[in-house]
């Protein structure tokens, strides 16, 4: 599969195309991602520092995802949904199948 786009950008004079936006998006979010890690460890080291008895979560946060509608079935690709998994997570792709309920 192919995606080309026009990227607009308030600091760019004028709209630039994007040969590979998915290629693009994930070294966005990467880069998003590994910035906010290394944020992550430098608020625990702070916390820890300001009180030794502080721990972080020991379960990992979670959301729901947007499935319900139409009904179908609906697959998580990690090409198309880059988004970062706590360890021991499953694994991208994830299949969520709705089915039609009765009218």
């Amino acid at each position: 599969m192919e995606a080309r786009a026009v990227i607009l950008s308030p600091f760019a004079e004028e709209p630039f195309p994007c040969a590979d936006y998915f290629k693009l998006l994930r070294t966005v979010l990467a880069g998003l991602f590994a910035w906010l890690d290394r944020a992550e460890n430098d608020l625990v080291a702070y916390l820890k520092a300001v009180d030794s008895t502080w721990e972080p979560m020991t379960f990992c946060p979670c959301f729901s995802l947007p499935v319900g509608l139409p009904s179908g079935t609906t697959r998580y690709s990690s090409e198309y949904f880059p988004i970062p998994t706590c360890e021991g997570s499953e694994q991208l792709p994830w299949t969520v199948e709705v089915k039609a309920t009765g009218a």
